[in-house]
């Protein structure tokens, strides 16, 4: 059984649970209690033999497990950092929490806080920064938990969860010498990364994408600002554009990963076409969303590539003014997948995307070669570096 905040989880279709860099399986839900942030999963730890179970702290009587001034300790992977021990002291003991001022970073949520004998006292549940120093922690006691560990234990019956290993994040960095390679080159083509498909938008994302996106966004801005300066009759300095030793600072955000976001498209609603045609077009037209994203599902000349993140992001518009009237809420889907998922060795790529109207019937579209091709090709370096480190297996072929 794995502990963690029902906030964690919320209302996810998608569960797993991952130990290191190369080891993740499914989970199932079996137990939660969203009024005390408490929530218990079950995966297969038959990949991980090497796991230990960690003691959870049993109050005597009526007395609290911690006390205030007591030296506690916790382990988590805030901002994508891995297994990161924090130390702190409790500072108050409340009736359903602890406060601390051990740092809890983004990330950290759901993890387990220790006492000095090694020994689960608490789920790190959120954090309050301060503006002149670290803040305040908080922290869900365990005894919230023994409740809802006893409905999860009920739950335990039948075959665990499977123990197939489901796909991670390469180790691999993506090379960051390339960028500068890209920084030179020819106007951007983004037109064989974005397409539609039936009510929906579809753009790829590769590493290379993201990198030239950002400076063309910074260049334009300081266009803008140049102008504004001329205008005005003043000079002003230029600002430094992203170069090629900023790469490497974002490691995290140019990783060698192909996202797909997947947006519904507006469409102007009847009522607003009838008012348009009797005021001759005076009145704004009033959008919503066509559709809301259910899932998607990624084929490899036939066969289903399953992504390494799946997910939904809800999104939200409210925009009035003399053209549009939009006020609307849906779905939009962004998926994860590896850099060999859209492969000129597939023969053919193909996109499933399935809607909240009709999550049985998908709208298909074919990724034109040429869209495969430009994919394929920004992951080059990557695969070259792979080559050159030695481990040609890991490079897709």
């Amino acid at each position: 059984l794995i502990l963690t905040n029902q906030h964690v989880i919320g209302p996810s279709e998608y569960i797993a649970v991952q130990f290191d860099a190369r080891r993740k399986v499914a989970a199932v839900l079996l137990a939660s209690d969203p009024a005390k942030d408490v929530a218990v999963l079950w995966a297969n730890l038959a990949p991980f033999p090497e796991a230990c179970a960690v003691t959870i702290a049993k109050p005597k009587g009526d007395q609290p497990v911690v006390v205030e001034g007591e030296r506690v300790f916790t382990i988590g992977s805030p901002l994508s950092l891995e297994k990161i021990l924090t130390t702190g002291v409790v500072s108050k003991v409340e009736a359903h929490r602890i406060v601390s001022d051990v740092n809890i970073n983004p990330g950290n949520s759901g993890g387990p806080l220790f006492n000095h004998a090694g020994q689960v006292v608490g789920i790190t549940t959120f954090s309050e920064r301060g503006d002149a120093g670290p803040g305040i922690s908080g922290i869900v006691r365990i005894e919230e938990a023994a409740g809802v560990l006893a409905q999860a234990r009920a739950k335990m019956t039948g075959a665990p969860p499977s123990a197939e290993l489901l796909p991670v994040e390469p180790v691999e960095t993506f090379p960051f010498e390339a960028v500068g390679q890209l920084a030179a080159g020819e106007k951007l083509d983004t037109r064989p990364y974005q397409f539609s498909a039936g009510d929906f938008e579809i753009v790829i994302f590769t590493p290379l994408i993201n990198f030239r996106l950002d400076q063309e966004e910074a260049r334009a801005a300081e266009k803008e600002r140049q102008k504004r300066a001329r205008k005005s009759g003043t000079e002003a300095a230029p600002m430094p554009v992203a170069e090629v030793k900023d790469w490497e600072k974002k490691q995290e955000k140019y990783k060698p990963l192909i996202h797909i976001r997947v947006n519904p498209k507006l469409r102007e609603t009847g009522g607003s076409i009838f008012m348009s045609i009797m005021t001759r077009g005076t009145t704004p037209a009033t959008l919503k969303f066509k559709s809301d994203f259910h899932h998607l599902r990624l084929l490899c000349g036939g066969k289903e590539v399953p992504p390494i993140h799946p997910g939904k992001i809800a999104r939200q518009l409210n925009e009035h003014n003399y053209f549009v009237n939009v006020s609307d809420a849906a779905y939009q889907g962004f998926y994860v997948y590896g850099p060999d998922a859209i492969s000129p060795s597939c023969g053919q790529v193909t996109l499933e995307i399935y809607s909240q109207k009709d999550s049985k019937v998908p709208t298909t579209k074919a990724l034109e070669t040429k869209t495969v091709t430009r994919v394929w090709s920004d992951f080059e370096p990557y695969r070259n570096s792979l080559s050159k480190a030695g481990d040609p297996d890991a490079a897709p072929k």
